[in-house]
């Protein structure tokens, strides 16, 4: 009898193992997942979105998650603002000019943040050989991003006014050419891009030193209405999000080349800059501190036409990352 019941018990025990083991392979969310469009900016700071589509993230969440790829953050959020995604990647200085003519948009989360993707080069041929050379020289920007924030900003840092110099418009991709013909006298380009264009000019520019006040923030956007109609979906994105930057952090060789693939781009390259970057899901007050500095300047050099600073903290969506981390969440209302 005491064998019978002793053997009823194992019995009982493993029927409680196969089903716990059963229950742990099952997948997360069944059923059909809730399709999502996300615009990326193909750029190093949107590493933590891309990760999370590799890594499966998005699927355990419930989400079909489809990338719509731009070439940098600015034209990411104006996919958004035409309804060509759900989501979009894109730096602070966009963000920013846009809460001068609109306020239907909100902020997500950071999920990046850097004081060193940008890098001003120059020809090697003694023109401008310190930043203060920069004085009356011709500078490729990109117009209303951070690059054109980062320039007025370094000019600052050495006592230069921006009046002082010439601004140039161009795309990143005929910077480097540009500066090899003398049609610009300096590039100020985000990495990846400056790395190629530094390995283009073979020898024929250098680095100036970087800005010791500049810093940059890569962040999640999406429409007022959106965050109204998916509150869920918000918070399925940013956990997915939140689990990237963690795998980031304890696996930067597989990061890499994960990225590396992605964006079709040399493992070594990103090894140069991989660690000036900081992956991490937040909102701080630095945000809010960081637009309204970008607002004065955008007022003072009259790209504006207004005196009044947006109120960017009715801007920013708290209610997904006070989910998913609580912790991060340093922004008072």
């Amino acid at each position: 009898m005491i064998k019978k019941r002793l053997l009823l018990i194992f019995l009982m025990l493993g029927l409680l193992v196969v089903s716990g083991a059963c229950k742990k392979n099952e997948p997360k969310h069944e059923g059909p997942k809730e399709a999502v469009t996300i615009g990326v900016a193909t750029i190093i700071m949107s590493s933590p979105v891309i990760i999370a589509r590799e890594k499966g993230y998005f699927a355990e969440e419930g989400l079909q998650v489809t990338f719509k790829p731009y070439k940098f953050g600015k034209k990411a959020l104006a996919g958004l603002f035409a309804g060509e995604n759900d989501v979009a990647t894109s730096g602070g200085i966009p963000f920013m000019f846009n809460g001068f003519a609109r306020n239907d948009y909100r902020m997500l989360g950071t999920i990046t943040y850097t004081s060193s993707d940008i890098k001003v080069l120059v020809r090697n041929d003694g023109t401008v050989r310190t930043p203060a050379d920069l004085k009356g020289k011709r500078i490729g920007i990109i117009k209303g991003t951070g690059s054109h924030f980062f320039a007025h900003v370094y000019l600052g840092e050495y006592n230069i006014e921006p009046s002082a110099v010439q601004f140039i418009s161009m795309p990143p991709a005929d910077q480097a050419d540009a500066l090899r013909q003398g049609q610009i006298d300096a590039a100020v380009l985000f990495v990846p891009t400056a790395l190629y264009a530094l390995d283009e000019l073979q020898g024929q520019a250098v680095v100036l030193p970087p800005s010791n006040l500049f810093q940059n923030s890569f962040n999640l956007t999406a429409m007022k209405s959106w965050t109204e109609q998916h509150p869920e979906t918000a918070i399925k994105i940013l956990r997915a999000v939140n689990k990237a930057t963690e795998f980031i952090r304890q696996n930067e060789p597989e990061s890499i080349k994960l990225i590396a693939d992605y964006m079709k781009l040399s493992e070594d390259i990103l090894k140069r800059v991989w660690a000036d970057h900081t992956f991490d899901l937040y909102l701080n007050q630095s945000i809010l501190t960081s637009l309204e500095d970008g607002a004065r300047w955008a007022m003072k050099n009259r790209f504006v036409d207004t005196e009044t600073i947006p109120a960017y903290i009715d801007l920013i969506y708290l209610d997904a990352l006070k989910v998913v981390r609580p912790d991060n969440m340093l922004i008072v209302k």
